[in-house]
């Protein structure tokens, strides 16, 4: 018998990852309710009540989208393939023996196959593939909007020297210097990481999948070919791909259901234009 089965380390990497899981949605939890509270404070503090109601409603309508794409990214199926699909597919999975359809990859960290897969995200606990790509992508927008408002409140809150008035000099340049940092560091890291995944959205390709299309697209250039996204449908229908057929509403709506138009099993191929 091998002896990693007999101690168990399948076991204990599970636990290794509900670990990590945890710790990283707390703290992106914890990041975001301190965006929230210093940004609220510094409207309550700063704002005349005109301005306060027509930025908290706007401000807290983009909160609660935020969140709701949050849980939808973390909670829903990525998109495993099913055990009993209606076609009979040969290919499997070497590492999980379930059904492995075109653009499938195993993920090392949940053990599963998941389809579309684009990587496993620490920051939703979750695969981010076929199902809820669409929700990892919102979550990224609506949190760089409300970080971006937040650290422009705080600014002109402490500039403007109305930023815990009843506070001491250190206490309020203490806590301006906190909110300031934590809306920066979440501004950056949805920036960077929503930015990355543009040019996936308008090519439909996963972050799997461009390292391959960027070796082919390179040798492509080298021969003196023009190089073809295989899934690039032009970026009306990449988008409902991802937000299904009604985009906007997927956008403006929290909680809104992708209701999808592909069942991972077969896709468009523009370059034999085949499924």
């Amino acid at each position: 018998m091998d002896s990693r089965k007999m101690i168990g380390f399948g076991f204990l990497r599970k636990c290794g990852a509900g670990v990590m899981h945890l710790f990283v949605v707390t703290m992106c939890l914890g990041l975001s309710m301190c965006n929230i509270y210093g940004a609220h404070y510094a409207v309550l503090s700063n704002a005349p009540t005109w301005l306060k109601i027509m930025i908290l409603p706007l401000y807290y309508y983009l909160v609660v989208n935020y969140f709701a794409a949050y849980m939808q990214a973390v909670f829903s199926d990525p998109g495993r393939p099913p055990k009993n699909p209606e076609d009979s597919l040969t290919t499997r999975c070497q590492k999980c023996n379930h059904i492995k359809p075109e653009r499938t990859h195993h993920c090392s960290v949940c053990n599963q196959c998941c389809m579309k897969y684009d990587h496993h995200c620490p920051w939703v606990a979750n695969c981010v593939g076929l199902k809820n790509y669409g929700y990892f992508i919102k979550f990224l927008v609506t949190g760089l909007i409300a970080s971006s408002l937040s650290l422009l409140i705080e600014i002109l809150a402490l500039f403007s020297s109305k930023f815990c008035t009843h506070c001491t000099t250190t206490t309020r340049t203490l806590s301006a210097i906190l909110c300031l940092t934590f809306s920066a560091c979440s501004v950056m890291c949805c920036a960077m990481m929503f930015f990355s995944h543009v040019p996936y959205l308008k090519s439909n390709q996963t972050t799997v999948e461009s390292y391959d299309n960027d070796f082919d697209k390179r040798q492509a250039k080298k021969n003196g070919l023009n190089y073809e996204y295989p899934y690039d449908r032009g970026l009306k229908k990449n988008l409902e791909e991802v937000f299904g057929p009604k985009v906007i509403l997927s956008w403006l709506v929290p909680f809104w259901r992708n209701v999808l138009q592909v069942d991972g099993l077969g896709y468009v191929n523009c370059k034999n234009n085949k499924l």
